[in-house]
């Protein structure tokens, strides 16, 4: 997800500060799909998401997209 592509409940666009407040505490991610009669499948696949745990084992792949603070 990039900032670039949201806008905030009162039109204005989203900076990085304000998206990674949003993604803080995101414990699950619900995809909403619409029901049909006409629909015989559907199916959704090579989703992905890294995560990043700072006490993961070394042999764990990095999640290079993950920002690390500095403090």
């Amino acid at each position: 997800m990039d900032e670039n592509y949201w806008f905030r409940a009162d039109g204005q666009a989203v900076t990085h500060e304000h998206m990674l407040m949003a993604l803080a505490d995101v414990q699950n991610i619900l995809i909403k799909a619409s029901f049909t009669r006409n629909t015989r499948q559907t199916s959704i696949s090579d989703v992905t998401m890294d995560v990043a745990d700072e006490n993961a084992p070394q042999n764990n792949p990095r999640a290079y997209a993950v920002e690390e603070v500095i403090t």
